[in-house]
């Protein structure tokens, strides 16, 4: 009896240890933003502090709201010391994958670019776009703040 006990908590300890590391795309529990809705908002920040003054970070932010099959947002990289990346995005979604036009302002000229934003249970992942820009980011789920 005592190892079968014993073997019913490693099992549990075994299956609790999932650090949810596999990437599967967000079925995301939403709170809905009216009744009946088919709106949802998600927001995403990293943060990289600098090592010898850690109030000097370096932001890179992604929100995102969809409503039906249509998505628009912000995504920004917010650099303390170089010229910022800021712009807005729309397009369409289907299974947890969106494609947008990414309309963006960096070092003083307006610019475009197509990206593609996975949408996971913790993080998005941003792809696409020319490499030497640096659209592509893994970026942390947080707390919407409230509009």
């Amino acid at each position: 009896m005592k190892k079968l006990a014993l073997y019913a908590v490693i099992g549990m300890v075994v299956l609790g240890c999932d650090n949810g590391n596999d990437l599967e795309l967000a079925q995301i529990e939403t709170k809905q933003t009216s009744e009946d809705s088919n709106e949802r908002r998600y927001c995403f920040r990293n943060e990289y502090p600098f090592k010898d003054n850690p109030s000097d970070k370096d932001v890179e932010e992604l929100n995102i709201e969809i409503i039906g099959d249509t998505v628009e947002g912000t995504y920004n990289w917010i650099p303390v010391f170089k010229d910022k990346r800021m712009g807005q995005f729309s397009g369409s979604i289907a299974n947890g994958v969106a494609t947008v036009k990414y309309v963006f302002m960096q070092e003083g000229s307006e610019q475009e670019e197509v990206l593609e934003v996975k949408l996971y249970d913790n993080e998005v992942i941003v792809g696409g776009g020319l490499p030497e820009m640096g659209f592509a980011a893994r970026i942390k789920k947080v707390m919407c703040v409230p509009e």
